[in-house]
């Protein structure tokens, strides 16, 4: 199998683990539509992702593009402090809904095969200030927290 589909299968694989680890489906950890299943939403109305003063992540679209196949979902994630690292900026996953027809037109963010989201334009709490920001799927970090994390790599303002 090519790389590409492995990792379509691996962001397939993280959005469907809701459903099967019990350790990700209770109430205060998620918020799925369908009790801890993976989602499937209509489209929203706008590509812009926002930060809470909660400092909740949400991405209201992110594809996936392997050949003539795209994914579009939706995900918030929630910035958490990680003891272990304190210079590190990690988000946790905490909600996934694939968006079944989605009507893009904007320039979205994007997932790579190596998980990686890009994020074109972030809006901050103050509803002024935008930036970009990059994450990077962290598997150790993930892996000894029982949780599915991303850290900041890069960001910066527009």
């Amino acid at each position: 199998m090519k790389k590409g589909f492995l990792s379509l299968l691996t962001i397939l694989t993280i959005l469907t683990t809701f459903t099967y680890f019990p350790c990700f489906a209770n109430d205060n950890d998620l918020s799925f539509a369908n009790e801890g299943a993976l989602s499937f939403d209509q489209a929203t109305t706008s590509c812009t992702a926002t930060i809470d003063e909660n400092l909740v992540l949400h991405i209201p679209y992110i594809s996936y593009v392997y050949g003539f196949i795209t994914i579009t979902f939706t995900a918030d994630f929630q910035y958490i402090y990680y003891s272990n690292s304190p210079s590190a900026i990690p988000f946790r996953l905490t909600n996934a809904s694939v968006i079944s027809n989605p009507s893009l037109t904007c320039i979205q963010p994007t997932i790579s095969s190596d998980l990686t989201i890009h994020i074109p334009d972030v809006v901050l709490p103050d509803g002024i200030t935008h930036i970009f920001v990059d994450l990077i799927f962290d598997k150790d970090m993930s892996t000894s927290n029982n949780q599915l994390l991303w850290v900041v790599s890069n960001y910066g303002l527009l």
